[in-house]
This record gives C-alpha cells, structure tokens and sequence, in this order.
C-alpha cells in the first residue's frame, strides 16, 4: 500500500479522506486503519476508488499492490 500516493490523488482531486469514506460507506476511522496498511481494501472499493479518480490500471497496481 503507497499511502503518500493515495493521499496525493485525494488532494488532487480536491477531496478528503473525511469525503472519501463517506463515499465508500466507511468511517473515517476505517479508512485510515486502510491507508496506514492496517486492514485490506475490498476489491469494491478499490474498483470505487479508481473510479472516484480516473485512476490508470498502473497507479492502481502502484497503490494498492506495493
């Protein structure tokens, strides 16, 4: 998991973590258990991400797989 990554596409696209788990149906408690590596993202919701910001199949890789 590259969390600095992830936060990057969040601020990018002008979102928050906060907004983002809205979206993904998670408490934001959650979610940061997620991006420190804590617990997996579902494929789910790393299919909702990628949608969420227009992510190529190699940031995902990038992401999620390292």
């Amino acid at each position: 998991m590259n969390k600095d990554l992830l936060k990057y596409h969040i601020a990018k696209n002008g979102d928050t973590v906060e907004a983002l788990a809205a979206f993904l149906g998670l408490h934001v408690t959650t979610l940061y258990k997620k991006i420190r590596g804590e617990t997996d993202f579902s494929r789910k919701q790393v299919a909702k991400i990628t949608e969420r910001y227009n992510l190529s199949d190699a940031l995902v890789v990038e992401i999620f797989l390292h």
